[in-house]
């Protein structure tokens, strides 16, 4: 995992101090639950991530690169399979690298994503929901970069 994402999940800090809005960490037994295509489709260090960290289901606020105020709250493997399976965008553009890895709980429904061949340190993309079903057509016309990479987003928390 790169060193400068572990900096900063070691440091995160959810929105409020409510129980329910801090994030927890995730089994290994969650992980083998999931289909055997996802589990091998996930990077490694996104395994590491979940297992190590109180980060599914934590809520952030964070500066993105437009200066504007976002919130994500982050997916645990079971929201990851649901993306990857069911939910548009995410499993129309899955076939392109792409999974969810949150949701913006204001309401937008635009979940936000990385793209797996972008390194241990992605960009952080907010997709657009209400598109296509055309996986090509959502990343032409609904993906927005929110964060020049994973650990910048956590560096760009607003408190």
């Amino acid at each position: 995992m790169d060193e400068k994402l572990m900096h900063y999940l070691e440091r995160v800090k959810p929105v409020e101090d409510e129980e329910f809005l801090k994030g927890k960490i995730q089994t290994n037994e969650a992980f083998h639950e999931l289909e055997e295509e996802l589990q091998h489709a996930l990077p490694f260090w996104i395994r590491i991530m979940l297992t190590r960290y109180p980060i599914a289901g934590l809520i952030i606020r964070f500066k993105a690169i437009d200066g504007k105020g976002k919130a994500i709250q982050f997916n645990g493997f079971n929201e990851i399979s649901d993306n990857f399976y069911v939910n548009t965008p995410g499993s129309c553009i899955f076939p392109y690298g792409y999974f969810s890895i949150g949701e913006d709980p204001t309401g937008s429904g635009h979940p936000y994503f990385i793209n797996m061949d972008e390194g241990n340190n992605p960009p952080v993309y907010q997709i657009r929901n209400d598109i296509s079903n055309d996986g090509a057509k959502v990343l032409e016309e609904g993906k927005t970069l929110v964060a020049k990479s994973l650990s910048s987003l956590f560096k760009n928390q607003l408190f």
